[in-house]
């Protein structure tokens, strides 16, 4: 757990750590400011809650539902949930990940948990690349490189760009579908576009 609270502090993006009832395990600055600020999203008695039932009734459903997508191997696409806040501009979307079962969460305790992240507009790497290194373990390159095989950039052109072998990228592409649970580099464009 400790990694783990070490990296979401490092973030910049909302993002909870939680279990199927919606306790909350951690959460990130921005998180935390999050649910103070009349979006719809609030933490009552450690749990995370939707301000208006059939919101929050879709948010219990999708933790509930990325917890039992853990089992399934191959079960990579987020729950989308859009929580409504106090005026119509302030609708937020929530994606909800099964963090993996490897991801070092609490030793003592084998209650999977789920990565609640509240995201801006879709296509933002910065985003991306926070939710590959959080959920996935991707290093820095690998998140890289993934994002640009996803933008149609062969492994040649990754290699000139960064002025390393191609025999590297290659390598590294292989290690990032590994870590993602995938074996071909569409399915890696897929998950990518889905984020």
């Amino acid at each position: 757990m400790a990694v783990l609270t070490a990296v979401t502090e490092s973030l910049a993006i909302p993002l909870f750590i939680c279990h199927r009832s919606g306790r909350v395990d951690n959460l990130t600055q921005a998180a935390a400011s999050l649910v103070t600020s009349g979006r719809g999203l609030e933490l009552r008695a450690g749990r995370l809650y939707a301000a208006h039932a059939p919101d929050h009734k879709a948010l219990s459903d999708a933790l509930g539902a990325s917890i039992d997508t853990q089992a399934s191997p191959g079960a990579l696409a987020p729950q989308t949930v859009i929580i409504r806040g106090e005026h119509a501009d302030t609708t937020l979307v929530l994606d909800v990940f099964a963090l993996p079962s490897q991801c070092p969460t609490d030793y003592l305790s084998f209650e999977p948990r789920v990565l609640v992240v509240a995201r801006g507009p879709r296509g933002d790497d910065a985003r991306k690349v926070s939710i590959l290194d959080t959920v996935y373990g991707l290093t820095s390159a690998e998140s890289d490189i993934g994002l640009l095989i996803a933008r149609g950039k062969t492994p040649e052109a990754i290699a000139m760009n960064r002025g390393v072998a191609v025999g590297t990228v290659r390598a590294q592409i292989k290690t990032t579908l590994a870590k993602l649970g995938v074996s071909r580099q569409i399915d890696l464009v897929l998950l990518l576009g889905q984020l």
